[in-house]
């Protein structure tokens, strides 16, 4: 996230120029997604959160910001941990974000060693093969609630994309609130972010 903070310049090299895209589309997600999360999870509490595929953690630094422990926010998130199976993505999220946790494992080797309250993951599951799967796993590390964002009834499949989600998908999923919106950094149609609360709670 700090990359897009410096002064701009017309002539960047590639990698630099995809760097501040993503971070920038994942600052706008993220903050679709903080907003989402107050309107879904009441009390004045302090949650620790795990964000899987968390990439640069650019996103997850902006939930740490907006919900930080000393801030004036209603939900608070203290121990906050960004996940990725790409390890370069993940050391440079740890030297930039020094605040938060940064691991470079597959969510599943957390099973049955470590929990947290919210288990956040933002527009990777479209990416995955089997995203029935891949959400079991968020449960196995999840206390509280799993939250997923991603494109909503995509049309044309982006590259990297090899699954659709519509309201079938959360509903047979059992996801408690959802919602449908259009975003500033996602012009394949609509969005959505969608919370499960889970029997813990």
């Amino acid at each position: 996230m700090t990359y897009i903070f410096q002064k701009h310049k017309d002539d960047l090299p590639p990698e630099l120029d995809m760097r501040i895209k993503c971070d920038s589309q994942s600052l706008s997600f993220y903050s679709d997604i903080s907003n989402f999360l107050g309107d879904n999870i009441p009390g004045y509490l302090s949650h620790s959160l795990l964000d899987v595929g968390a990439r640069t953690a650019a996103g997850t630094a902006l939930l740490r910001a907006i919900h930080h422990p000393r801030s004036f926010a209603r939900l608070k998130l203290h121990q906050v941990t960004a996940l990725d199976l790409d390890a370069t993505a993940i050391a440079q999220a740890s030297n930039e974000y020094q605040d938060i946790e940064c691991l470079a494992v597959d969510v599943n080797a957390l099973a049955n060693v470590r929990s947290w309250d919210i288990v956040l993951s933002s527009h990777t599951i479209e990416h995955v093969d089997d995203p029935s799967s891949f959400l079991a796993s968020l449960e196995t590390v999840a206390t509280r609630y799993v939250v997923i964002a991603c494109p909503f009834a995509e049309v044309d499949l982006t590259e990297g994309h090899v699954h659709r989600f519509n309201m079938a998908f959360f509903e047979e999923h059992r996801f408690d609130a959802m919602k449908v919106y259009r975003s500033q950094h996602w012009h394949g149609g609509m969005a959505c972010v969608a919370l499960k609360r889970l029997q813990q709670n």
